[in-house]
């Protein structure tokens, strides 16, 4: 494992617990074969792969990867089909991939507006009541795109679209690796 990865592994573990960190160990090593890249111990290009690190693999508060989670986790789609996937495997998906990478997009786009990020933001405070159910009826609803409305809307609100056109529902649809639109996420507004 390299230190990238056992960077997010702990910072998995300290934010989602210890059976959580069983799992994602679990898939590091067997995805890369409990070995690093480069055959060699470093990350195939001859570093040791911490270069974007401190000494322990995290900024100096110790408890945030100082790795972007985009770079670390990729935008790729899933390896199962998400349609074939169980409850648990989605949710498993949801936090060790899309969580980590909408925080960073989001933070991004409005670092002030999404500090706290999780998964009401999406699926709102009733999120496990509902069964992360999507759309959700806590999301602001959104026109058909294409439409009038939503053009008016766009011409308003033009950072806010543009962020979720290209960031939200572009990578999302990679990450699902099935179309996504606003209605996947926002209900319609007629």
């Amino acid at each position: 494992m390299t230190v990238r990865q056992t960077a997010v592994s702990l910072a998995a573990m300290r934010i989602y617990g210890w059976g959580l960190l069983s799992v994602m160990l679990s898939a590091f090593l067997l995805a890369c074969g409990g070995g690093s890249s480069g055959g060699d111990g470093t990350d195939g290009d001859g570093t040791a792969g911490d270069e974007d690190f401190d000494e322990d693999g995290f900024d100096d508060a110790g408890d945030t990867v100082t790795a972007s989670a985009v770079e670390l986790i990729g935008i790729n789609p899933p390896e199962t089909p998400w349609s074939d996937m169980s409850h648990e495997e989605r949710e498993f998906d949801m936090i060790g991939r899309f969580h980590p990478i909408y925080r960073e997009l989001f933070q991004q786009h409005d670092a002030e507006r999404w500090a706290e990020f999780g998964c009401e933001n999406c699926h709102g405070p009733n999120g496990s009541e509902t069964n992360f159910a999507m759309p959700s009826d806590h999301l602001p609803p959104v026109p058909a795109p294409g439409s009038e409305s939503y053009n008016r809307a766009r011409g308003v609100l033009t950072d806010m679209y543009t962020f979720m056109e290209e960031q939200v529902t572009a990578n999302m649809t990679t990450m699902l690796g099935q179309e996504v639109t606003c209605q996947s996420c926002h209900p319609s507004a007629g």
